[in-house]
């Protein structure tokens, strides 16, 4: 039996085309393991002899269950060796296919390639690996040799090739030509030079290419473990992709095979871009295409040729958002010049070997415009916000690269979680993010796209951590301003980050660094002097909600929808200054309400400001008003007449009276200008009743709306209330005293 042991379900159907239907189709030869659970469970019939075992070798790598698979792992290897099964290791860091007495090496996609090979082999009887690394024609290898053996010796006849300019000749060791090039440098490749090609050929070809500039480099199409795999192709790749001084070199690949059966090989359009030849293996042939004028390769056009490869993307990593985000940062350390600690040096070892890495480097390489000055990095704002960086890349570099721009250029307080979210739930995401942001007060937060492992295998956006993570943001304070921070530049997925709060969006590019480093700084900018005040401006209103719950319903839910408006006029204004005016009369408008409440004020025959006992403030007697006032210069108060009655028809007493009552009657203040209220009533009087949109000296400025927040805060709470002034408002009279006084008013002689 056949165990394949691959945890990444999808790829396996989408990338590959074994799907579940497909594989069932085999399923009395080949069993799919896709959990270590299920390892465990099926030990057993795992482990019998004559199985044949293909085995990813980053099996639940990126989980918490790591070090449990590899101890799985090691068992598994062991019994093979033992028992002399069939093991397979495969993965999608591999680029080469090697065999090793009973166990084999190959890439991921070689492996689901000629799966179907192997397997119509297997049923058979013939469990030979060759099917698996090789596909229906298992002897390829024997073939290209017995070419190569026979074009060597054709070669012997000639003479050797005398080229014009610096040539480097590369040989492949097991058939290697005589004297093939006249002066030429001679570097040897045997099977066995590189254990970990092509990352230790290109470390030991740029070692040789240091101190040497060369014209011409010739290449063989076949060396290494497989001959098959045509590595002269991923070579020549190789030099055009690495910085230097041959990589504009003329490059020839000579080999025995014909252009048509390298056209499936990943690496076939190198030979579509400039001054890269191949050629047959011949010494005259050689001279003759080696001498023949050329326009010079330039490096301005590097980017352009290398365009015209269309390289897959490694499949080791989760999508190619994760190999744009090692790249970024691998450019915005370079190009701010930031000191490479242990996890950045990693970065650049990737980046710098990686093929994959290169090629996308060579495509969008860091040009000395992108170098961004000093000013360039600086953060025009009045505050200094606290920054939290959510990304679970961030300890990779992206921690360090925002340190350096917020931090060490604008001395702004920033911090990161990310370590171990890969492993983590959505809620245990949510729950330790928003328990930092409580905890440091955060002002900003950079949030990544995707946060655990789990993300990468939800198809809906809305599921996402930093989906629901967001909105828990927003649910605690709105005020906090959320910047996207992500390589991806789905549709589906910026409108979920959108809808659930996101404030703005930076993209891990690597085709515009300089561009999206200004969008960071604009972006920064933005959101520290929006967060501070938004911040301030919700937690002011949630504790006037609170303190509105104490009242009637109706007022209760009239005040929380005023505040909500209030607060979403207040976040444009941040933007539009003149809806700042809004946002007072929308506040304004929660005063005028309360003043209105029975619980509070009751307007009659009588003025009764509701305090624990009440008091009344004025009361009709005859055709004159008896009112308390309160003489600003002695502080005492005293009961004057004031004449209200106008046309027969009492005038009922305006806002600033009844505020100025409850100011003094209600919480026991000794003047009616407490609190800024005659400053809050004169802005209401002037600038928003005479609000002029062309004129911004009439526009409410901050200070002023967060001086009507902190007296409504003042005005409304109920443990304010006081009754040191009680003995100076007028005695509420009893039903007789009225009586008697309606009884005195001639308008009702002789009627009562």
């Amino acid at each position: 039996m056949i165990y394949l042991i691959d945890d990444k379900k999808d790829r396996q159907s989408k990338d590959y085309k074994w799907t579940e239907d497909r594989l069932k189709d085999y399923s009395s030869y080949l069993i799919p393991i896709y959990t270590l659970e299920e390892i465990t469970q099926r030990s057993k019939e795992i482990f019998a002899e004559d199985n044949t075992i293909l085995y990813h070798e980053s099996f639940i790598d990126q989980t918490s269950l790591k070090e449990e698979a590899i101890d799985k792992r090691k068992k598994i290897e062991e019994f093979s060796k033992r028992k002399q099964n069939l093991l397979v290791y495969f993965s999608g860091s591999k680029s080469e296919r090697v065999i090793s007495d009973n166990i084999a090496y190959l890439p991921v996609s070689i492996l689901y390639q000629n799966l179907e090979a192997f397997i119509n082999q297997y049923t058979k009887g013939e469990a030979d690996l060759k099917y698996l690394l090789y596909g229906e024609n298992p002897e390829i290898e024997k073939e290209i040799l017995k070419r190569l053996e026979d074009a060597r010796d054709y070669t012997d006849d000639e003479e050797s090739a005398s080229i014009t300019g610096k040539t480097l000749f590369l040989d492949f060791a097991e058939v290697e030509m005589t004297n093939p090039v006249n002066g030429a440098d001679i570097f040897l490749l045997s099977r066995n030079s590189f254990n970990h090609f092509p990352d230790d050929f290109s470390e030991s070809i740029q070692a040789a290419f240091k101190n040497n500039e060369y014209q011409h480099i010739f290449i063989p199409l076949c060396f290494g473990k497989s001959l098959s795999d045509y590595n002269g192709l991923r070579l020549a790749t190789h030099i055009r992709c690495t910085e230097g001084l041959n990589q504009t070199a003329n490059i020839y690949i000579y080999g025995v095979m014909k252009l048509a059966e390298l056209m499936a090989n990943p690496f076939f359009d190198i030979l579509k871009t400039r001054n890269v030849f191949y050629v047959g293996i011949s010494k005259k042939e050689f001279e003759r295409i080696a001498n023949q004028e050329k326009q010079k390769f330039a490096k301005e056009i590097l980017s352009s040729e290398i365009s015209k490869l269309n390289l897959k993307a490694p499949s080791n990593y989760d999508d190619n958002h994760a190999i744009t985000n090692e790249v970024a940062i691998y450019q915005w350390s370079k190009l701010l010049g930031i000191e490479k600690n242990e996890e950045l040096q990693k970065n650049f070892d990737i980046v710098k070997n990686n093929l994959y890495f290169k090629y996308l480097n060579t495509i969008h390489p860091i040009e000395s415009t992108d170098q961004p000055s000093a000013n360039d990095l600086e953060i025009n704002t009045n505050s200094k916000p606290k920054i939290l960086l959510i990304d679970d890349e961030s300890s990779k570099g992206w921690y360090k690269i925002f340190a350096s721009i917020l931090g060490g250029s604008n001395g702004f307080w920033v911090d990161y979680l990310g370590d171990g979210f890969r492993n983590k739930t959505a809620e245990e995401i949510v729950g330790e993010s928003l328990e930092k942001i409580k905890h440091e007060d955060i002002d900003i937060v950079i949030l990544d796209f995707r946060l655990s492992t789990s993300d990468f295998a939800k198809e809906n956006p809305n599921e996402m951590s930093s989906v629901k993570l967001i909105e828990k943001i927003k649910e605690y304070n709105p005020g906090i301003q959320i910047v996207g921070f992500s390589a991806t530049n789905k549709i589906w997925n910026l409108k979920a980050l959108q809808k659930a709060g996101v404030d703005t969006f930076i993209f891990k590019k690597i085709e515009s660094k300089s561009q999206t480093i200004d969008d960071l700084i604009t972006s920064i900018e933005i959101c520290s002097n929006k967060a501070k005040k938004l911040k301030s401006f919700y937690r002011k209103a949630a504790l006037i909600k609170q303190l509105a719950l104490e009242y009637e319903d109706k007022f209760k839910t009239n005040t929380i929808n005023n505040l909500d408006v209030a607060f979403s006029l207040f976040e444009i204004s941040r933007d539009k200054p003149k809806y700042k005016n809004y946002v007072f009369i929308q506040l304004f408008l929660i005063i005028e309400e309360f003043v209105k409440l029975d619980s509070v004020f009751e307007e009659g025959v009588e003025f009764l400001v509701k305090n624990k006992e009440d008091v009344c403030v004025a009361q009709r007697k005859g055709n004159k008003m008896l009112t308390a006032i309160t003489m600003t210069g002695n502080h005492k108060y005293e009961i004057q007449e004031s004449n209200f009655k106008i046309s027969n028809k009492w005038k009922r007493f305006d806002i600033n009276f009844i505020v100025s009552s409850l100011l003094i009657f209600r919480l026991g203040n000794i003047n009616s200008s407490i609190h800024n209220w005659s400053a809050i009533r004169n802005i209401r009087n002037t600038k928003v009743s005479h609000y002029d949109k062309e004129n911004s000296d009439s526009f409410v400025d901050d200070d002023e709306i967060f001086m009507i927040l902190s007296f409504l805060q003042y005005f409304l709470d109920i443990k304010n209330m006081n009754i040191n002034n009680i003995d100076k408002g007028l005695k509420r009279r009893t039903l007789e005293e009225s009586l008697k006084d309606l009884m005195a008013d001639p308008r009702f002689k002789g009627k009562i």
